[in-house]
């Protein structure tokens, strides 16, 4: 991408910049969530497995959870894991349907047999159900934040000064949850506390993707240039620095500074004039 910015864009239009993309950046939290549990990501491996090469097995996942009372439902998703967001979605879809896989499974084994290839999944459901269930339920809660911020960034909907206030904002989210008491909070629907106890993974997740996104936010220079594009808006200026050494991460304000010194106090003027109306 680089090169094809160095010889292909920046010839063309010679003030632009290049920044690595945005939602690579989101994709790394992404990438440290599912690191992170290891069990979930057996489970939508195993499920992916199951039913992604069977037509059949599709068709009776769908058929078994109208039966369950689930309107309208979805093909068991097959994430991959290159494909942005599609292991996040994946678990949503699987925390939806959780509670009906028991039956699901066992309806499988019975019209398939020996050939039916959840011998793996029926063990996991039996061995640790609970643990399963409230990860992915948190998994799919925390994880959205991360998926709709992603989405975002791969369209046009953060437009440059706002990239870093999201991240910021996903970091504080991601940090907000690596301190919740997810113990306390099994305990409160009423999960047994020798199985409350399993979900304490949960926390340690959480806290490994809000220090992925710290990092993005305090030593990439992609981010750092997002930071201080934010004083191009007139409303985030107002409580930024007013002078213009301080934005030194835009390209060529650093070489130029002393020619755009003009420039920036007529700017400032104009910004200070937009406060008082």
């Amino acid at each position: 991408m680089k090169k094809a910015f160095r010889e292909c864009i920046q010839p063309l239009c010679s003030n632009a910049v290049h920044v690595t993309c945005v939602a690579h950046g989101v994709n790394l939290i992404g990438a440290t969530i599912y690191k992170s549990f290891p069990l979930v990501d057996k489970f939508v491996g195993e499920m992916k497995k199951a039913f992604r090469l069977s037509s059949r097995k599709r068709a009776l996942f769908k058929a078994h959870l109208q039966k369950c009372g689930v309107e309208d439902p979805r093909a068991p998703p097959a994430p991959v894991k290159t494909r942005w967001n599609s292991w996040i979605e994946a678990v949503e879809l699987h925390s939806e349907y959780f509670e009906h896989y028991p039956s699901l499974l066992e309806k499988v084994q019975e019209s398939y047999g020996d050939a039916a290839g959840v011998d793996g999944l029926v063990s996991m459901m039996q061995e640790i159900y609970t643990e399963l269930k409230y990860t992915t339920r948190c998994i799919a809660i925390f994880g959205k934040k991360v998926a709709s911020l992603l989405k975002a960034a791969e369209g046009q909907e953060v437009a440059a000064h706002k990239v870093f206030n999201a991240l910021f904002a996903l970091w504080g989210y991601l940090k907000a949850a690596s301190l919740e008491d997810y113990v306390v909070l099994m305990r409160q629907e009423g999960v047994p506390d020798d199985e409350a106890a399993h979900v304490g993974e949960i926390r340690s997740g959480m806290c490994r993707a809000a220090h992925k996104a710290q990092e993005l936010l305090e030593k990439s220079d992609t981010w750092k240039f997002f930071k201080s594009m934010r004083a191009l808006d007139p409303l985030q200026l107002k409580s930024m620095s007013h002078e213009l050494c301080d934005y030194e991460n835009i390209p060529g304000i650093g070489r130029d500074a002393g020619n755009l010194a003009a420039e920036w106090l007529l700017y400032i003027n104009t910004c200070k004039g937009a406060y008082l109306q």
